[in-house]
Protein backbone atom coordinates (compact mmCIF):
# COMPACT_ATOMS: atom_id res chain seq x y z
CA UNK A 1 0.00 0.00 0.00
CA UNK A 2 1.21 3.27 -0.80
CA UNK A 3 0.21 7.13 0.21
CA UNK A 4 1.00 10.30 -1.17
CA UNK A 5 1.37 13.39 0.96
CA UNK A 6 1.34 16.74 0.14
CA UNK A 7 0.76 20.32 1.46
CA UNK A 8 3.07 19.60 4.53
CA UNK A 9 6.03 20.93 5.10
CA UNK A 10 7.64 17.34 6.99
CA UNK A 11 5.93 14.78 5.05
CA UNK A 12 5.57 15.89 1.63
CA UNK A 13 6.20 12.60 -0.69
CA UNK A 14 4.83 9.46 -1.62
CA UNK A 15 5.28 6.48 0.97
CA UNK A 16 4.94 2.63 0.76
CA UNK A 17 4.08 0.58 3.85
CA UNK A 18 4.13 -3.34 3.44
CA UNK A 19 2.18 -5.34 5.99
CA UNK A 20 2.03 -8.98 7.85
CA UNK A 21 -1.35 -9.24 7.78
CA UNK A 22 -2.88 -6.29 9.65
CA UNK A 23 0.35 -4.97 10.91
CA UNK A 24 2.63 -2.70 8.87
CA UNK A 25 6.41 -4.05 9.22
CA UNK A 26 7.82 -1.53 6.88
CA UNK A 27 8.08 1.48 5.91
CA UNK A 28 9.93 2.87 2.44
CA UNK A 29 9.56 6.23 0.66
CA UNK A 30 9.63 6.92 -3.07
CA UNK A 31 12.80 5.83 -4.18
CA UNK A 32 11.85 2.32 -1.80
CA UNK A 33 14.67 3.33 0.63
CA UNK A 34 13.81 1.64 3.89
CA UNK A 35 12.52 4.23 6.31
CA UNK A 36 11.21 2.13 9.23
CA UNK A 37 10.46 -1.05 10.59
CA UNK A 38 8.11 -2.25 13.37
CA UNK A 39 8.12 -5.30 15.38
CA UNK A 40 4.82 -6.21 17.23
CA UNK A 41 4.07 -8.81 20.11
CA UNK A 42 2.03 -11.57 19.80
CA UNK A 43 -0.48 -11.06 22.75
CA UNK A 44 -2.05 -8.61 21.06
CA UNK A 45 -2.28 -7.12 17.11
CA UNK A 46 -1.37 -3.81 18.14
CA UNK A 47 0.77 -4.71 20.74
CA UNK A 48 3.93 -2.35 19.47
CA UNK A 49 7.62 -3.50 20.55
CA UNK A 50 10.25 -2.21 18.89
CA UNK A 51 10.84 0.57 16.37
CA UNK A 52 14.16 0.44 13.88
CA UNK A 53 14.73 3.63 11.96
CA UNK A 54 16.67 4.25 9.39
CA UNK A 55 19.04 7.53 9.81
CA UNK A 56 20.48 7.69 6.15
CA UNK A 57 17.58 6.57 3.77
CA UNK A 58 20.41 6.87 0.98
CA UNK A 59 22.37 3.87 2.79
CA UNK A 60 23.24 1.04 -0.18
CA UNK A 61 23.00 -1.18 3.28
CA UNK A 62 19.16 -0.45 3.86
CA UNK A 63 20.02 -1.02 7.59
CA UNK A 64 17.71 0.44 10.52
CA UNK A 65 20.92 1.72 12.77
CA UNK A 66 18.38 3.32 15.46
CA UNK A 67 15.91 1.19 18.08
CA UNK A 68 13.37 2.48 19.76
CA UNK A 69 10.97 0.22 22.39
CA UNK A 70 7.60 1.05 23.54
CA UNK A 71 6.08 0.84 26.71
CA UNK A 72 3.05 0.05 26.99
CA UNK A 73 0.01 0.07 29.52
CA UNK A 74 -2.12 -3.09 31.01
CA UNK A 75 -3.96 -2.04 27.84
CA UNK A 76 -1.71 -2.39 25.73
CA UNK A 77 -1.52 1.45 24.72
CA UNK A 78 1.81 3.30 24.10
CA UNK A 79 2.61 5.85 26.96
CA UNK A 80 6.11 6.35 25.99
CA UNK A 81 8.91 5.69 23.74
CA UNK A 82 12.52 4.75 24.80
CA UNK A 83 15.60 4.09 23.72
CA UNK A 84 18.37 1.34 23.92
CA UNK A 85 19.58 2.55 26.70
CA UNK A 86 16.19 3.52 28.78
CA UNK A 87 16.01 6.70 28.08
CA UNK A 88 13.01 8.32 27.31
CA UNK A 89 12.49 9.92 24.17
CA UNK A 90 8.80 10.31 23.87
CA UNK A 91 6.06 10.46 25.61
CA UNK A 92 2.28 10.52 24.86
CA UNK A 93 -1.40 11.49 26.48
CA UNK A 94 -5.10 10.70 24.69
CA UNK A 95 -7.94 12.20 25.08
CA UNK A 96 -10.95 10.18 26.17
CA UNK A 97 -10.90 9.83 22.14
CA UNK A 98 -8.01 8.93 21.59
CA UNK A 99 -6.82 12.13 20.14
CA UNK A 100 -2.67 12.16 20.89
CA UNK A 101 -0.46 14.49 22.39
CA UNK A 102 3.21 14.27 21.60
CA UNK A 103 5.60 15.40 24.15
CA UNK A 104 9.44 15.20 23.79
CA UNK A 105 10.38 13.72 27.08
CA UNK A 106 9.22 13.84 30.66
CA UNK A 107 9.03 17.26 30.93
CA UNK A 108 9.53 18.17 27.60
CA UNK A 109 7.07 20.64 24.99
CA UNK A 110 4.46 19.08 23.26
CA UNK A 111 4.79 18.06 19.31
CA UNK A 112 2.74 18.55 16.30
CA UNK A 113 3.72 15.14 15.46
CA UNK A 114 5.79 12.14 16.71
CA UNK A 115 9.39 11.93 15.05
CA UNK A 116 9.81 7.98 15.88
CA UNK A 117 6.55 6.75 15.92
CA UNK A 118 4.07 7.13 12.86
CA UNK A 119 1.43 4.26 13.54
CA UNK A 120 -1.73 4.29 15.61
CA UNK A 121 -0.78 3.18 18.85
CA UNK A 122 -4.32 3.87 21.52
CA UNK A 123 -6.34 0.55 21.04
CA UNK A 124 -9.50 3.07 21.21
CA UNK A 125 -8.33 5.12 19.11
CA UNK A 126 -11.69 6.85 17.67
CA UNK A 127 -11.88 10.30 16.11
CA UNK A 128 -14.69 12.43 16.44
CA UNK A 129 -17.10 13.16 13.79
CA UNK A 130 -16.26 16.73 13.82
CA UNK A 131 -12.55 16.12 14.35
CA UNK A 132 -11.11 13.38 11.91
CA UNK A 133 -7.60 12.08 11.95
CA UNK A 134 -5.30 14.18 10.60
CA UNK A 135 -4.01 12.60 7.23
CA UNK A 136 -0.24 12.72 8.11
CA UNK A 137 2.26 10.32 9.51
CA UNK A 138 2.30 10.72 13.02
CA UNK A 139 -1.49 11.85 13.79
CA UNK A 140 -3.43 9.37 15.14
CA UNK A 141 -5.61 7.43 12.46
CA UNK A 142 -8.45 5.04 13.08
CA UNK A 143 -9.07 1.85 10.38
CA UNK A 144 -12.78 2.11 9.42
CA UNK A 145 -12.74 -1.30 10.83
CA UNK A 146 -10.44 -1.03 14.09
CA UNK A 147 -8.94 -4.76 15.01
CA UNK A 148 -8.76 -5.06 18.34
CA UNK A 149 -9.25 -7.55 21.06
CA UNK A 150 -12.47 -7.04 22.90
CA UNK A 151 -11.84 -8.03 27.02
CA UNK A 152 -13.13 -11.49 27.28
CA UNK A 153 -15.50 -12.95 29.61
CA UNK A 154 -13.28 -14.64 32.74
CA UNK A 155 -14.81 -17.95 32.37
CA UNK A 156 -14.74 -18.26 28.87
CA UNK A 157 -10.87 -17.05 28.07
CA UNK A 158 -10.33 -19.48 31.07
CA UNK A 159 -12.19 -22.42 29.56
CA UNK A 160 -10.44 -20.87 25.99
CA UNK A 161 -6.99 -21.19 27.17
CA UNK A 162 -7.68 -24.49 29.12
CA UNK A 163 -8.81 -26.25 25.42
CA UNK A 164 -5.58 -24.92 23.22
CA UNK A 165 -3.24 -26.38 26.21
CA UNK A 166 -5.55 -29.41 25.40
CA UNK A 167 -5.35 -29.38 21.62
CA UNK A 168 -1.13 -28.47 21.99
CA UNK A 169 -1.02 -31.69 23.84
CA UNK A 170 -3.11 -34.12 21.76
CA UNK A 171 -2.06 -32.39 18.54
CA UNK A 172 2.03 -33.08 19.77
CA UNK A 173 1.64 -36.81 19.44
CA UNK A 174 -1.00 -36.84 17.23
CA UNK A 175 1.25 -35.06 14.12
CA UNK A 176 3.99 -37.38 15.55
CA UNK A 177 2.35 -40.51 14.57
CA UNK A 178 0.65 -38.86 11.08
CA UNK A 179 4.04 -37.56 9.79
CA UNK A 180 4.97 -41.21 9.39
CA UNK A 181 2.13 -41.93 7.74
CA UNK A 182 2.04 -39.00 5.87
CA UNK A 183 5.56 -39.79 4.57
CA UNK A 184 4.17 -43.35 2.90
CA UNK A 185 2.18 -41.01 0.85
CA UNK A 186 4.96 -39.14 -0.12
CA UNK A 187 3.13 -35.63 1.50
CA UNK A 188 4.74 -33.17 3.98
CA UNK A 189 2.30 -31.40 6.22
CA UNK A 190 2.03 -28.69 4.29
CA UNK A 191 0.95 -30.55 1.38
CA UNK A 192 -1.48 -32.22 3.21
CA UNK A 193 -2.88 -29.50 4.57
CA UNK A 194 -3.06 -27.81 1.02
CA UNK A 195 -4.94 -30.79 -0.24
CA UNK A 196 -7.59 -30.56 2.93
CA UNK A 197 -8.28 -26.95 1.97
CA UNK A 198 -8.98 -27.99 -1.44
CA UNK A 199 -11.12 -30.89 -0.91
CA UNK A 200 -13.22 -28.16 1.67
CA UNK A 201 -13.45 -25.74 -0.87
CA UNK A 202 -13.20 -27.17 -4.55
CA UNK A 203 -11.39 -25.27 -7.44
CA UNK A 204 -9.21 -22.44 -6.03
CA UNK A 205 -6.80 -19.91 -7.56
CA UNK A 206 -3.29 -20.15 -6.52
CA UNK A 207 -3.80 -16.62 -4.46
CA UNK A 208 -6.65 -17.99 -2.64
CA UNK A 209 -4.62 -20.90 -1.70
CA UNK A 210 -1.74 -19.26 -0.98
CA UNK A 211 -3.60 -16.79 1.29
CA UNK A 212 -5.41 -20.13 3.29
CA UNK A 213 -2.17 -21.29 3.70
CA UNK A 214 -0.84 -18.11 5.13
CA UNK A 215 2.35 -18.07 3.05
CA UNK A 216 3.52 -16.40 -0.06
CA UNK A 217 2.54 -17.09 -3.91
CA UNK A 218 6.15 -18.30 -4.72
CA UNK A 219 6.07 -20.47 -1.96
CA UNK A 220 2.30 -21.71 -2.40
CA UNK A 221 3.38 -22.31 -6.55
CA UNK A 222 6.02 -24.83 -5.02
CA UNK A 223 4.04 -26.77 -2.94
CA UNK A 224 1.25 -26.98 -5.23
CA UNK A 225 3.46 -28.30 -8.05
CA UNK A 226 4.84 -30.54 -5.90
CA UNK A 227 0.92 -31.94 -5.48
CA UNK A 228 0.01 -31.84 -8.91
CA UNK A 229 3.65 -33.95 -9.63
CA UNK A 230 2.62 -36.38 -7.15
CA UNK A 231 -0.65 -36.45 -9.21
CA UNK A 232 -2.80 -35.13 -5.79
CA UNK A 233 -4.01 -32.45 -7.61
CA UNK A 234 -4.55 -30.47 -11.23
CA UNK A 235 -4.27 -27.16 -12.62
CA UNK A 236 -6.95 -26.25 -14.69
CA UNK A 237 -8.92 -23.47 -16.45
CA UNK A 238 -12.12 -22.44 -13.95
CA UNK A 239 -15.14 -23.58 -14.53
CA UNK A 240 -17.06 -20.07 -13.90
CA UNK A 241 -14.17 -17.93 -15.76
CA UNK A 242 -12.20 -19.55 -18.53
CA UNK A 243 -9.48 -17.46 -18.41
CA UNK A 244 -8.70 -18.24 -14.80
CA UNK A 245 -6.40 -21.24 -14.07
CA UNK A 246 -7.88 -22.61 -10.90
CA UNK A 247 -6.56 -25.89 -8.97
CA UNK A 248 -8.40 -28.71 -8.19
CA UNK A 249 -7.85 -31.87 -6.13
CA UNK A 250 -7.92 -35.22 -7.86
CA UNK A 251 -9.16 -38.64 -7.06
CA UNK A 252 -5.58 -39.47 -6.10
CA UNK A 253 -6.05 -36.55 -3.57
CA UNK A 254 -8.91 -37.79 -2.19
CA UNK A 255 -7.83 -41.31 -1.77
CA UNK A 256 -5.08 -40.02 -0.09
CA UNK A 257 -6.66 -37.97 2.19
CA UNK A 258 -9.23 -40.90 3.19
CA UNK A 259 -6.63 -43.00 4.12
CA UNK A 260 -4.88 -40.38 5.96
CA UNK A 261 -8.26 -39.63 7.87
CA UNK A 262 -8.87 -43.98 8.33
CA UNK A 263 -4.82 -43.43 10.24
CA UNK A 264 -6.21 -40.85 11.97
CA UNK A 265 -9.12 -42.52 13.31
CA UNK A 266 -7.44 -45.79 14.63
CA UNK A 267 -5.09 -43.53 16.57
CA UNK A 268 -7.31 -41.06 18.07
CA UNK A 269 -9.98 -44.30 18.65
CA UNK A 270 -7.58 -45.91 20.93
CA UNK A 271 -7.25 -43.07 23.23
CA UNK A 272 -10.69 -42.08 22.77
CA UNK A 273 -12.07 -46.33 24.10
CA UNK A 274 -10.52 -44.97 27.61
CA UNK A 275 -12.95 -41.97 27.93
CA UNK A 276 -16.36 -42.54 29.22
CA UNK A 277 -18.65 -43.36 26.45
CA UNK A 278 -21.05 -40.53 27.46
CA UNK A 279 -18.39 -37.86 27.54
CA UNK A 280 -16.77 -38.86 24.59
CA UNK A 281 -20.18 -38.63 22.57
CA UNK A 282 -20.46 -34.79 24.61
CA UNK A 283 -16.78 -34.04 22.93
CA UNK A 284 -17.52 -34.69 19.92
CA UNK A 285 -21.10 -32.56 19.47
CA UNK A 286 -19.41 -29.96 21.17
CA UNK A 287 -16.02 -30.09 19.17
CA UNK A 288 -18.19 -30.41 16.29
CA UNK A 289 -20.26 -27.40 16.38
CA UNK A 290 -17.05 -25.44 17.24
CA UNK A 291 -15.43 -26.65 14.16
CA UNK A 292 -18.72 -25.69 12.40
CA UNK A 293 -18.41 -21.87 13.63
CA UNK A 294 -14.48 -22.10 12.93
CA UNK A 295 -15.40 -22.85 8.90
CA UNK A 296 -18.46 -20.65 8.42
CA UNK A 297 -17.69 -17.73 10.61
CA UNK A 298 -15.10 -15.19 10.11
CA UNK A 299 -12.54 -14.11 13.17
CA UNK A 300 -13.86 -10.75 14.32
CA UNK A 301 -11.56 -10.29 17.60
CA UNK A 302 -13.53 -7.26 18.79
CA UNK A 303 -16.71 -9.52 18.90
CA UNK A 304 -14.80 -12.24 21.37
CA UNK A 305 -16.32 -12.84 24.54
Amino acid sequence: MSKAISNSANWNGTYRYYYSGQSVVEERNSSDKTLRQYVWGTQYTDELVQIGINDDPGDTEQNCETFYYAMQDANYNVLGIVNSSGDLKERYEYTPYGQRTVYKSAGGNDLTVSRICTRPIHRTSVATPDEPADEVPGALRTPKQPYRRKQMDEDLRKDARELVIHVRRVRVGYTRYMMRDLERLGLSMSQYTALAILAEKGEMTMSAISEDLGVTMGAGTNLIDKLIHSGYASRERGTSDRRVVAVRITDNGRKALERVVEWATDYLGFYMARVDPEERKSFVRSYGKMAEQITSVPFDPSASG
